[in-house]
């Protein structure tokens, strides 16, 4: 097993690159050069928020200069899979790099998924509040770690 941790959004696909290279290796494997490099990434994740945008029209203004359209929430939903709110706003926006952004938008959000994802009332307020509580557990560890 191999684990991966760091990377930028930039550098991602070297990263993947370099670990397969380096695991065929270890393997004493052959295999053909990889064509990833070379390889041009589609418009295909941009292009479908913009087709559900019709049907999802919403955008939410958040702190920070950052924003989030509710078409990006359906995209993470029905083509990428996210079942949870953290799922979403964690690892399929940019929102994480600003807590306050994060709580503006987890309320709005849920609401948003809660109609792709079946979830009564209940199950939309403990998205917020698991996504609330983890929030309120960064800025715990953060503040003691700067005293």
């Amino acid at each position: 097993m191999v684990s991966v941790v760091g990377g930028k959004y930039t550098t991602h696909r070297l990263l993947a690159c370099e670990v397969v290279d380096r695991l065929i290796a270890l393997d004493r494997r052959r295999a053909p050069r990889s064509s990833t490099a070379d390889s041009l990434l589609s418009g295909g994740r941009e292009d479908s928020i913009e087709s559900l945008a019709l049907r999802h029209p919403r955008t939410l203004e958040l702190p920070g200069g950052l924003r989030l359209r509710e078409a990006e929430v359906a995209h993470a939903v029905q083509f990428e899979k996210a079942r949870t709110l953290e799922d979403v706003l964690l690892r399929r926006t940019r929102l994480w790099l600003d807590g306050r952004a994060l709580r503006a938008a987890a309320g709005p959000a849920a609401e948003w998924m809660a109609k792709a994802r079946a979830w009564d009332d209940a199950a939309r307020r403990g998205e917020i509040n698991r996504m609330t509580r983890a929030l309120d557990e960064e800025a715990r560890v953060v503040k003691e770690a700067t005293r």
